[in-house]
């Protein structure tokens, strides 16, 4: 109950309804309910796992709103004014070189696994299991470039795109090469994150630009957002149908969206007592490209085993399925609330969420404030960092901390 206020406070308090309070409080709020509706045979989750929850939820509010009261105590409103006197934008030269560079991958890397891939017909669950259980890999420098480079990009370079499509040029050859880029992924990784991300992007920048604003909105923009929103949404659902045809729709969407207290609730108890991640666990996508890099260089054979050990309980979180209900298993979805637990127990869910709330507030309140390109663009992943709590803790991946670097000092340049 206290979830749908709060996010009706959010809304009334940031005049946006794409904003980081009501994003929270919506998703967790909804989470929370499906949970204890225990559809499907669902197992019940223990009273003390939604108290946990709820308290993180509630500093993640305290931090954002803290941090947006400070703001307003330390900057008068009235000395607070947009400069407008640079802005950001993309050279789309190198724009064409990037997209060119991940196009080039992902084509080997299709290559790689050959017709194959295409077994069981265009059914994306045959495909992914195709993939994992192929045989090739990658040689250590096309790997190296999969890693440092072309999976970061995939994420900043759609938002570029759905930037340029909305509120720059819209240029064609930038928008046909993102379309290939999108298509070439949805093939190599065998999932529709390619379609939801692009989905929620435009969703999230369409609520951004006004008359008053920097950036204007073109006369046909909203023929163009929603044609382009349709289409996906059209491409979304088909292959949603051809993912697994004798599996209900409905069923799979409310497991997604009711599962995480008790997956949270499972690997919680598989911790050992004095297993202490220590915020590396929330914050290994800063040091495993440091890691890899040093691996791969021979400074060492494998991982430091601190670090081992918490990659390799992450990733178990993956790769082992679990009973959650009568005749029910998964895998994954421990929420970013398992990641905080990892790291400090009930305090580290407490700090975590409190800080993620202060950085909530920063880039949207930057969004909000200088209303440029960039600012959008870095609040469209701080969104998904928040959407993605469901599933896990989006600081935890490399390619989300490369990507947020590649945004910021490679894709966009400060002009007069």
């Amino acid at each position: 109950m206290l979830c749908v206020i709060f996010s009706f406070i959010g809304y009334a308090s940031e005049k946006k309804i794409l904003n980081p309070i009501t994003i929270m409080c919506v998703l967790w709020g909804m989470i929370v309910s499906f949970s204890n509706l225990q559809l499907y045979g669902l197992y019940s989750v223990e009273n003390s796992t939604y108290k946990i929850i709820s308290e993180g939820i509630y500093f993640f509010i305290a931090g954002y709103y803290v941090s947006k009261l400070m703001f307003n105590l330390l900057f008068n409103k009235n000395k607070v004014s947009l400069d407008n006197s640079f802005s950001f934008e993309v050279n789309y030269n190198k724009l064409y070189i990037l997209y060119i560079v991940c196009i080039v991958y992902t084509t080997i890397r299709i290559g790689q696994y050959g017709l194959g891939i295409f077994s069981n017909g265009f059914n994306l669950a045959s495909m992914g299991n195709y993939i994992n259980s192929a045989s090739n890999s990658s040689s250590g420098l096309l790997a190296a470039i999969g890693f440092l480079i072309v999976t970061p990009l995939f994420f900043p370079l759609l938002i570029v795109s759905s930037m340029d499509l909305i509120f720059g040029k819209r240029n064609r050859l930038l928008f046909l090469l993102t379309i290939v880029l999108v298509l070439e992924r949805i093939v190599v990784y065998g999932g529709r994150l390619p379609i939801i991300q692009f989905i929620i992007t435009m969703l999230i920048i369409t609520s951004f630009g006004n008359k008053k604003s920097l950036l204007k909105r073109k006369n046909s923009f909203f023929r163009i957002g929603a044609i382009t929103i349709g289409i996906g949404i059209f491409i979304g659902l088909t292959l949603t149908k051809m993912t697994d045809s004798s599996t209900s729709i409905w069923k799979g969407l409310y497991l997604e969206f009711a599962m995480q207290p008790y997956m949270f609730q499972t690997w919680g108890t598989m911790l050992s007592s004095n297993s202490y991640a220590y915020g590396f666990a929330s914050l290994f996508g800063f040091v495993h490209p440091i890691l890899y890099v040093l691996e791969n260089l021979g400074f060492f054979s494998t991982m430091p085993l601190f670090f081992l050990n918490i990659y390799t309980n992450i990733q178990n979180t993956f790769n082992m399925w679990i009973p959650i209900g009568n005749q029910l298993t998964a895998n994954a979805y421990t929420s970013a609330f398992w990641y905080l637990y990892y790291d400090g127990r009930n305090f580290g869910i407490i700090l975590g969420m409190f800080i993620l709330g202060i950085l909530a507030f920063y880039f949207f309140n930057k969004a909000i404030k200088l209303e440029n390109a960039k600012n959008i663009s870095n609040y469209v992943m701080v969104a998904f960092c928040l959407i993605y709590t469901f599933t896990d803790m989006e600081l935890y991946k490399y390619d989300f901390i490369l990507g947020m670097l590649y945004l910021n000092f490679l894709i966009y340049r400060k002009i007069k």
